[in-house]
This record gives structure tokens, C-alpha cells and sequence, in this order.
């Protein structure tokens, strides 16, 4: 009977949303989500406690207990130290309250998301073989959380954040608490890209697939095509048959290879979901 329910109550929210829903806008900004993170940007009280609240757990700091096992089982695979990958994850324990796992007795608890930035972090450098200093853009960075990970694994000389403008404003309170060692600037897609730095890389831990076709298209005109390397994780696959979703009008994965170059496709690892997809290009 709760089973019932709870699906009833997931079908209920569904239909609530999609009424609602303006599909010219990304899937983030058919929520609070924009206007909390404006409110958390500019007032402390909820800044300090920004990444516990559903308003904002509904679309990013959500990796589940199980998954972030699974994070960090990966990194160990890899034979990284505990040592190493506390050292790396405990920068994100704050600000921002975010709910945190005990791991093994060796470490205290980190976030499952640092696990997941840590993880991206590396399969980042090792699968597009990045050895010097590099531009980055991120497209959808959320609180700029893979960005301050990133700087402890590569050498970045710029750093462009995509995002819409309330989310930005977040971003830029963020990352006033830690030193990075990259220049950072903000746009959203909206904007002219015509006299910023070169791309090296570009990146996008599921956003650019949250985008519905004509901001997809912004992104691939101004930013993905202009990039020399690529790594986007995407969470659109098959969804252009999801009857709630479809009228965002996804690009499919096979569209996606008609129109980036070199566009290689493999399987998320770990897969925080079943059809997810990671697209890289070089």
C-alpha cells in the first residue's frame, strides 16, 4: 500500500510540474530552484545551510548513501589512498550544511558529492590526457563544488562558469571561501562569447542534457564546438519517449554525433543511473 501511494504522490508531482512547466527553459528552472539560490546568495543564514534544503536538494547535492559507496569503492579500484581521498574531499565539507557519510574507519564523513567531483575529476584527466595548463568552461556548475576539486587535480588558467544568473551569484559567494588558483569569470548562454579565452575543455556533469533543444543549440554553437575537448556526463538518454519530458525535445545521443566531432560514448561509471551516458570528444 506505501508502495502504491509513493507512486501515486511521484505521478501527482509529475503531472503538477509538467502543467507548470515551460519548455524553452532548462528543467532546473521550472523549480524554486533559481529564486533559492538568488535568497541563499545574498542572505547568510540560509547560505550556511543552502545544501541541506530541499529547495535545493531536489536538483543538485542528492547523491544517494548507496551511490556514494560506490564512488568511493571506484576510487579505491584505482588505489587511491584514503589518506589521498580525504584530503581531496574534505575541502567541500563546508560551507553550506551538506549531509555527509562515514566511509571506512580510517576516515571521518565526506559528502557524496566530493566523492562524485573527486571521481569526475580524474577519469577528466585521464581520459582526455590533460598534462598542461588548460581554459575550462562548465556548463551547469551548480555551487561550483567540481571546479574547487578540479583545481587540486589540474592546472587551470581560466575558469568560465555557465549558469543561469541566480545561479552564478551562488557560485561567486561559494567560491569566495576557498583560494583557487584559476581567474574565474560568469555568463549565461544568453550572452555574446565572442571575446573570451579559448576553450580547452569543456564539461558538464548532466546539465547540458537538462537543456531543452534551443538553449542545447546555444550551447553547441557558442561553447561545445568552439572547445577543443570535451567530457559531458548526460541523463537525456531514451527520455524523448517519457511522455513528461518529451516537449523539452532532447538532442538524442545519435544526433549528437552528427553534430560533434570525434564524439566518443561510453557508459557512466558509476552509473547514477541506467541510461545515462558519458560523451567525450578530443
Amino acid at each position: 500500500m506505501r508502495k502504491l501511494k509513493n507512486r501515486v504522490l511521484k505521478l501527482i508531482y509529475k503531472i503538477i510540474e509538467y502543467l507548470k512547466s515551460d519548455f524553452k527553459l532548462s528543467r532546473s528552472s521550472n523549480k524554486r530552484y533559481p529564486e533559492y539560490c538568488k535568497i541563499a546568495s545574498e542572505d547568510n543564514e540560509v547560505f550556511q545551510n543552502f545544501r541541506n534544503n530541499s529547495s535545493y536538494t531536489s536538483v543538485l547535492e542528492h547523491v544517494s548513501p548507496e551511490l556514494s559507496k560506490e564512488y568511493y569503492q571506484a576510487l579505491k579500484n584505482l588505489n587511491y589512498s584514503d589518506d589521498y581521498i580525504y584530503s581531496i574531499c574534505k575541502i567541500l565539507d563546508q560551507p553550506g550544511n551538506p549531509k555527509k557519510i562515514k566511509f571506512s574507519d580510517s576516515t571521518t564523513e565526506l559528502t557524496g558529492s566530493s566523492l562524485r567531483y573527486l571521481y569526475t575529476g580524474l577519469d577528466i584527466k585521464s581520459k582526455l590526457n590533460i598534462t598542461e595548463k588548460i581554459n575550462v568552461v562548465e556548463i551547469g556548475a551548480g555551487y561550483g563544488g567540481q571546479s574547487v576539486i578540479l583545481d587540486k587535480i589540474i592546472n587551470i588558467e581560466n575558469y568560465l562558469f555557465v549558469d543561469l544568473k541566480e545561479v552564478n551569484l551562488l557560485i561567486d559567494r561559494f567560491l569566495n571561501n576557498f583560494k583557487v588558483n584559476f581567474n574565474y569569470s560568469f555568463k549565461s548562454l544568453e550572452d555574446d562569447f565572442q571575446d573570451d579565452f579559448e576553450f580547452d575543455l569543456i564539461i558538464s556533469n548532466y546539465a547540458f542534457s537538462e537543456l531543452p533543444r534551443n538553449l542545447q543549440n546555444l550551447a553547441l554553437n557558442k561553447i561545445i564546438n568552439k572547445s577543443r575537448s570535451g567530457y559531458m556526463i548526460v541523463n537525456s538518454h531514451n527520455l524523448e519517449k517519457d511522455f513528461f519530458l518529451k516537449k523539452y525535445n532532447f538532442y538524442t545521443i545519435d544526433e549528437l554525433k552528427e553534430i560533434i566531432p570525434n564524439l566518443i560514448v561510453l557508459e557512466e561509471n558509476p552509473q547514477s543511473h541506467k541510461n545515462n551516458k558519458l560523451l567525450t570528444f578530443t
